[in-house]
């Protein structure tokens, strides 16, 4: 099996989800301000997903003083996405074997 393509569609994945995240919390957000209104379960749910989806991004920006759209913020989100991407496919590689080998000790 091929790692990098499994670590290219997980953090295509992880990109996707996060910025769709992210947008609706900055529409819903921005409706509430206007409106006064509580955020829903989905509207925290989102708020909630962009905090952790963005991280380490968030930090990471932060202290390289990248602020605002540009270059360097796209490179970054990419890198987080990659990061992602492939530390979740090293989970998946090492449960995988983990649930092999009881396989084999039980069977």
């Amino acid at each position: 099996m091929k790692v990098l393509p499994i670590i290219a569609s997980i953090s295509a994945f992880h990109f996707v989800l996060s910025f769709g995240c992210f947008w609706h919390s900055l529409g819903s957000g921005l409706g509430r301000f206007e409106s006064g209104a509580v955020p829903s379960l989905f509207d925290r749910t989102c708020d909630l997903a962009v905090d952790v989806l963005w991280f380490p991004f968030l930090p990471v920006a932060h202290v390289l003083g990248v602020e605002g759209p540009g270059l360097a913020e796209w490179l970054l989100m990419v890198a987080n996405s990659v990061l992602w991407g492939a530390v979740l496919c090293v989970l998946l590689t090492v449960f995988a074997r983990l649930l092999r080998r009881s396989r084999t000790e039980w069977g």
